[in-house]
């Protein structure tokens, strides 16, 4: 029984490692793609919110982008970590999970496997 909890054990932690390759290869070539697309507009959904900005998954391709908070449109918007979003301070406008979004491609980064949004 000893033995099967070691050999378990190690085959979680190899799959975990599998997954994180996955993804981080996903990563790369989501920003490889996207390298040449620098100040095209696309359709997209919010993915994700967080402190560091909105996530904005393209509809068309399987690509996913950050929208740092600086960037949002004409007004200071605050992450409000209870409701999951970004809203302005003025006009109460917010960004939420499952919102669509009309983006552009406003950097990549191949080294660090990022791209970065900008909302139209």
């Amino acid at each position: 029984m000893k033995e099967l909890k070691k050999e378990a054990e190690h085959s979680t932690k190899m799959e975990r490692r599998a997954m994180d390759a996955e993804r981080e290869a996903q990563r790369l070539y989501a920003a490889i793609f996207m390298q040449d697309k620098i100040g095209e507009v696309f359709d997209g959904l919010v993915s994700h919110t967080a402190k560091k900005g909105i996530f904005v998954e393209l509809i068309d391709f399987f690509v996913e982008g950050l929208i740092e908070p600086d960037d949002l449109p004409d007004e200071d918007f605050r992450f409000d970590p209870n409701k999951r979003s970004y809203v302005g301070k003025k006009t109460g406008k917010s960004f939420h999970i499952g919102d669509p979004m009309r983006v552009a491609v406003k950097d990549v980064s191949i080294e660090d496997r990022r791209i970065f949004f900008e909302p139209e």
